[in-house]
């Protein structure tokens, strides 16, 4: 069994978390789109995004998980009506895919390198995270409030108390594992590991969101606890909209197989 787990430790390193160009191309055919390629560059690297579909549109910046890339987010900018009422903003965050930014960053300093697309693309905007991505929205609306009219948390791992590191998180930090597992791994592993100490600054922010706040929560999940909302709700002022969106029989890969319900969400986000 070791030499099985180690074997598909390696076996990581030849597994891509994004899209082939080819498929992606497939999925925007018939959208009248393409994505087109953005970089934002600071000290540390380039954070590499997209963005697809009308710039006159509401715009959503739309933040992937761990580990992941934009192209997470494809099918439910391809295959809903997505691009018919919204224009997207989809990054690559620091460690993944095409962006160079590979530091062991807090949802704190990640959220700091959104800052230039904040400025430039919401005036204001709906930010949705999935996962590890949920979290990073939640710190996104939280840091530039003013900027950002509702936040979307997908699955997101924001609940301090019952989001705790599982023990292949220990098995990767501490033993000689680490030398051989994929980057994108590594990073993810970092990150989850990182969110004891990130979660409790994040969540002490949260008073300050006056917008409408979207918690999306399957209770088939078993990589996010259901109750994740229950316990952030109290987070919120009371002057914020927070709205759950839930499914019994839902897991925890809301953007793929009930894109409806993030459509749901991202409708009610935008409603005056």
């Amino acid at each position: 069994m070791i030499g099985i787990f180690i074997g598909l430790i390696v076996a990581t390193n030849f597994f891509s978390f994004s899209a082939s160009e080819k498929d992606i191309q497939e999925a925007f055919a018939n959208t009248g789109f393409s994505p087109e390629d953005h970089y934002s560059e600071s000290t540390e690297g380039k954070l590499h995004y997209v963005t697809v579909g009308d710039p006159s549109k509401p715009p959503v910046l739309l933040i992937h998980g761990s580990p992941g890339s934009w192209d997470n987010w494809l099918d439910v900018i391809t295959k809903t009506d997505f691009l018919d009422h919204y224009f997207a903003i989809a990054i690559d965050r620091a460690g993944y895919n095409k962006t160079t930014l590979t530091g062991k960053y807090s949802l704190q300093e990640q959220s700091a390198f959104l800052e230039p697309l904040i400025h430039q693309y919401c005036k204001p905007c709906v930010v949705a995270g999935h996962s590890y991505g949920g979290a990073l929205a939640l710190q996104t609306a939280k840091d530039y409030h003013s900027s950002v009219s509702a936040v979307i948390s997908v699955a997101g791992t924001v609940a301090d108390s019952l989001q705790d590191p599982r023990f292949y998180n220990y098995i990767l930090k501490y033993t000689p594992l680490k030398w051989i597992i994929a980057n994108n791994l590594m990073a993810s592993n970092r990150e989850m590991m990182g969110l004891e100490e990130d979660l409790p600054k994040m969540e002490a922010g949260l008073s300050g969101f006056k917008g409408k706040v979207a918690l999306i929560q399957g209770n088939e999940d078993v990589l996010v606890h259901p109750d994740s909302p229950a316990y952030l709700k109290p987070k919120f002022s009371p002057s914020a909209q927070v709205r759950l969106f839930t499914r019994d029989e839902m897991n925890h890969f809301v953007i793929w197989s009930d894109k409806d319900l993030v459509m749901e969400a991202l409708a009610w986000a935008h409603q005056n």
